[in-house]
Parts: structure tokens; C-alpha cells; sequence
């Protein structure tokens, strides 16, 4: 009979995980890798998970020696193959700084979404992006600290260690992201963020003709958010029904709990081409309640007629109209 199992001179070495996180770490950063493939490749094996995590989080702490490191690689000029073995006498940790010195660079890198699709990247430092419909992100390493700049619509970021701390720049506003999970939104030039879990601090992006912002930083803990603009920044506390509102969204859905058929409607048509439009100014303040996918309104329409008689009707262009 085949044997189903790998034999211990099958299995990749210590130098064979780390240079292939180290590849992973360079094609993510530029933005060519597949995130699906990057995910497949990590979980198959726990090792490789433990392998990038250390190539990510040593590459953070070495860009912090960065003047030293350059100056080592303008007399040496060594190869990443040759760092990797190198450090593999001196221990992992070593390894990993090495690697991240090397594939950890200075470009810029981004990803975005077309109406009505979402889309998950692993950062860098391994951090988690999730960007929602038409929306877009982009990311680049600085001084040791992962920067994060949202340029339209609507993210999720999760940080799952200290060493993969983010700063989140949008419109006026600067967040200095910790471990926890933040939900950050683009109004106009208005940064809407809340803290679904942890902490995080926002603060107003300093210009060069400022020599002191007239806005004091705010810090938000789990369930708070902020509207922050450039010379103001207002603190809420959300409720459960608000919470479920911003978590659904990853999943594909939609949750309401109390919300008006207005504010849903305004919510569905960011992830439609073929819109929903309220005829009747008498329906928009009707309050609903449940969950449904963002990708198909059908079910939310049929609830629509069923509960509240509203009648749905489809005109030549396609547009979705609610009247009585």
C-alpha cells in the first residue's frame, strides 16, 4: 500500500521555510502575490505559519537599524541566500532579521475593489486588510512601522501582535493602530473609525505650515468610535446594534437591528450597479431588522413587500424602485 505519510527527509528544512516566507514577504509587499495562494501555502503546514510571522516581525525591528544595515551591505553587498545561511549558525532570530532587511523594502504597495466585491490581504508585517466594496488601500514599511493609507471606502484592519502595529492614514486624520481590530470608513474627507477590539489612538495629520494641531489626539477603546476631521474630532460610543451593523459586512452581509429603509437602501447600493431607489418619502423612515447578503437584494426586497406591503418594481435602466 502507498504510504500517505511525508518522511522526515521529505520534509523542507529551516533554511528552505525561511527563504520561502521570505519570498512570500517580498511578493506580498509588492502587491504580486495571490493572497488566496499566500493563505494556502501558510496553513498547510503550521511551520510555515511560525516561518513567516518570524520573517515579518524581525523585519519591522530591523528596519529600525537601518542606517547600520546599509552601511554593512554597502561594504559586504551580500545576497539574500547568502543571509539566510549566514544566520542559520546564529539562530532563527537572526535568520529572520537578515531576510526581512532584504525583502522588506521601500515600495509601495496596494490593492483595491470594484463595486459589489470585497477582498482580503495579509500585510507585510502580517497584519490583516480586509477592503470593501469600491474601495481602495495602500500600504508601505517606514522607520520599522507598517503604514496603511485608505483612499476610498471602506476597510477592516486587524492586528494580531504588537509587532505588527499600523498607522492608518485617511483623509485629515492618523490612527495609530494595536493589537485589536479597527473598522475604518471615508466620508468625503472625514475618517469614521471604530474599535471593534483593543485600542487605538487618532490623531490629526501634521502639515508642513502647522506648528501644532488645534485638535487634541482622541483614544478610543473596544466599541467607540470617531467622525474625525481636520479641525474636529466627535466620540461616540456604539450600541449592539451598531456593532453588528460594522462587523457584517466581511461576510458578505448586511445586518439590521433598528436601522431606517433609508439608511439600508444607502447601504445596498454601495455594493450595486443597478440601484435601489426610495419613490415615496414615506418609506424611508421605516425601521427594519435582519440580515441578508450584500450581494443579492432579492431576499431583502421580498422582506420588503412581505412585512411592509412595499411594492418593487425594475425600470428600463434596471434601477430597483420602492413605492407604496
Amino acid at each position: 500500500m502507498e504510504n500517505s505519510y511525508v518522511t522526515m527527509e521529505e520534509q523542507p528544512s529551516r533554511q528552505q521555510l525561511m527563504d520561502e516566507a521570505a519570498d512570500w514577504l517580498a511578493r506580498l509587499d509588492s502587491g504580486a502575490a495571490d493572497p488566496a495562494a499566500f493563505e494556502a501555502w501558510r496553513d498547510a503546514d503550521p511551520r510555515r505559519a511560525s516561518a513567516f510571522v518570524q520573517v515579518a516581525n524581525a523585519a519591522q525591528a530591523l528596519d529600525r537599524a537601518k542606517p547600520t544595515l546599509q552601511r554593512s551591505l554597502l561594504r559586504h553587498k551580500p545576497n539574500r541566500r547568502h543571509f539566510l545561511f549566514a544566520a542559520v549558525s546564529v539562530g532563527a532570530g537572526t535568520a529572520a532579521a537578515a531576510i526581512g532587511a532584504l525583502v522588506w523594502g521601500g515600495k509601495r504597495a496596494g490593492a483595491s475593489t470594484i463595486v459589489g466585491q470585497r477582498r482580503n490581504v495579509t500585510l507585510p508585517n502580517g497584519a490583516t486588510l480586509e477592503l470593501n466594496t469600491d474601495s481602495k488601500a495602500e500600504w508601505q514599511a517606514d522607520k520599522g512601522r507598517m503604514q496603511v493609507w485608505l483612499k476610498r471606502g471602506e476597510l477592516a484592519l486587524t492586528v494580531h501582535t504588537p509587532a505588527q502595529a499600523c498607522e492608518l492614514w485617511s483623509g485629515q486624520s492618523v490612527a495609530d493602530v494595536g493589537v485589536g481590530r479597527i473598522n475604518a470608513r471615508l466620508r468625503g474627507e472625514m475618517l469614521d473609525l471604530t474599535v471593534l477590539a483593543g485600542n487605538c489612538v487618532v490623531r490629526q495629520a501634521e502639515r508642513a505650515h502647522d506648528t501644532m494641531s488645534s485638535t487634541p489626539p482622541v483614544v478610543l477603546q473596544t466599541n467607540q468610535a470617531v467622525l474625525s476631521a481636520r479641525d474636529s474630532q466627535v466620540v461616540r460610543t456604539l450600541d449592539a446594534p451598531d456593532v453588528q451593523f460594522l462587523s457584517a459586512w466581511p461576510g458578505g452581509e448586511l445586518a439590521f437591528e433598528g436601522q431606517t429603509l433609508d439608511t439600508a437602501v444607502g447601504e445596498y447600493n454601495r455594493y450595486l450597479s443597478n440601484k435601489i431607489i426610495i419613490a415615496d418619502p414615506s418609506l424611508a423612515s421605516i425601521k427594519l431588522g435582519g440580515r441578508f447578503s450584500s450581494a443579492d437584494p432579492s431576499i431583502f426586497l421580498d422582506a420588503l413587500s412581505s412585512s411592509f406591503g412595499i411594492k418593487v418594481s425594475v425600470d428600463a435602466s434596471g434601477t430597483m424602485v420602492l413605492t407604496k
